[in-house]
């Protein structure tokens, strides 16, 4: 996709050039260089293959060479140059590839924690997010936050304020139901976690309310707050505990989402997870969103190193982000390679073993297996698989990932499901 503006990225380079006043009183411009903590080639390493990409220089032997004469030997390519390099894909390449260096930036291996860093992170958080993007922690190390970014809908970017699940999904999700179970153990977590949040009126005026009910206040400016009667009447109600055990999923989806705003501690969102994950739901930088399902995972029992492709595969791909998916999809199509190998180094030979499993001497199923082979391998060959890949067709739309996702986990399920039970000699 390409929704972020060149004024956008224009801004976000001017602020990497100019830098940010971080003063109380006097001004104080403070500059924050991209790559942190690291050297500017350990850190474009991160994201780039330097050492396998080609050089445009003839006495060099690759790219990070090229790089290295230039920005240490010589120190001639200036300070923020690859904003604008056109070997690189930030000023002219999709946002994904953009909003993976931006997410680099602030990762911990490269961050120098700071005002000025925060600074920055805010200036470029509210950029971004005029062109219908937000940054968000997806996870961490050692205690310090992994930042992955997410779409925004039409309304979060018009209003400029958090909207809670109801408000901003599609309406034409069909939500999964949300049994009685778990209402009840997500109910004993906000119970658990709940204390007196220090409130404030429009007019100044302080005041203090226990956070299950500071919810329902919340969730008032949205709509009036009701739950179903024992007759399946929807009536308006004040009790905390009826409008989570006898409300549509959306709702309580909401609750959660309030009581998080409230309460951002990343214990009590490991509790909601425990539970909505059964459920299809998931609870990440403050939203939840749902987790696509995925196709039966079936692993291989003599291979391990395949297996552990397929499980990180299926890992990322249920963290349901762009960046994500697009991880997720380099692993699945590495798995699949690996398993044209299941009966041997020799690939041509090892297929027709495959085929023959699977098909079971029906000739046109082994032709439909072959020819889903092939085309699968045209794919890879054709289109930009794997992120770093040069000079291939960009697969920009996180749905056609997860598209080629699932096509290739169920063509790794049907090959194992033949073939598995039947004695090799692996030879990788």
């Amino acid at each position: 996709m390409h929704q972020i503006t060149e004024i956008t990225k224009r801004d976000i380079l001017d602020l990497f050039k100019n830098g940010v006043d971080v003063g109380w009183l006097d001004n104080d411009i403070q500059v924050y260089t991209y790559y942190g903590r690291l050297s500017e080639i350990d850190f474009l390493k991160r994201l780039y293959p330097l050492d396998k990409m080609g050089s445009d220089e003839k006495r060099f032997h690759n790219l990070e060479e090229v790089i290295w004469q230039h920005t240490v030997n010589n120190d001639d390519y200036g300070a923020n140059w690859i904003f604008t390099d056109d070997r690189f894909p930030l000023k002219d390449g999709s946002d994904e590839e953009y909003l993976r260096f931006i997410c680099e930036i602030f990762h911990p291996v490269a961050l120098i924690e700071s005002d000025v860093s925060i600074k920055y992170f805010e200036i470029i958080c509210s950029h971004l997010r005029k062109d219908g993007y937000e940054l968000y922690p997806k996870g961490e190390i050692s205690g310090r936050n992994v930042y992955s970014w997410r779409q925004l809908t039409e309304k979060e970017v018009n209003s400029n304020s958090f909207l809670p699940f109801s408000q901003r999904r599609d309406k034409s999700w069909k939500l999964p139901s949300i049994p009685k179970a778990i209402r009840s153990n997500i109910l004993a977590i906000m119970h658990q976690f709940e204390k007196e949040e220090g409130l404030t009126t429009d007019t100044g005026w302080n005041y203090e309310l226990i956070t299950t009910k500071a919810v329902l206040e919340d969730l008032t400016q949205w709509y009036e707050i009701k739950c179903f009667n024992e007759h399946h009447e929807y009536i308006p109600t004040q009790d905390f505990d009826s409008f989570i055990l006898h409300n549509y999923p959306a709702c309580v989806l909401d609750a959660i989402e309030i009581f998080y705003k409230f309460e951002p501690n990343k214990a009590t969102a490991a509790e909601f997870n425990t539970h909505l994950e059964k459920v299809g739901y998931s609870l990440h930088g403050g939203k939840i969103e749902l987790i696509q399902p995925v196709t039966q995972v079936v692993k291989p029992s003599k291979d391990n190193d395949l297996k552990s492709l397929i499980d990180s595969a299926n890992s990322l791909y249920l963290k349901n982000t762009s960046d994500d998916s697009q991880l997720a999809l380099e692993k699945i199509w590495d798995a699949l390679e690996r398993v044209k190998t299941y009966f041997g180094s020799d690939k041509k030979q090892s297929i027709v073993r495959i085929e023959q499993c699977i098909s079971g001497g029906n000739e046109p199923i082994a032709k439909m297996i072959d020819g889903e082979l092939n085309a699968l391998t045209s794919i890879g060959n054709q289109y930009q698989i794997r992120h770093f890949e040069r000079g291939k067709h960009l697969i920009a739309d996180k749905k056609v990932r997860d598209y080629l996702f699932n096509r290739c986990q169920g063509l790794i399920n049907l090959i194992l499901q033949s073939v598995d039970k039947i004695p090799s000699k692996l030879e990788f």
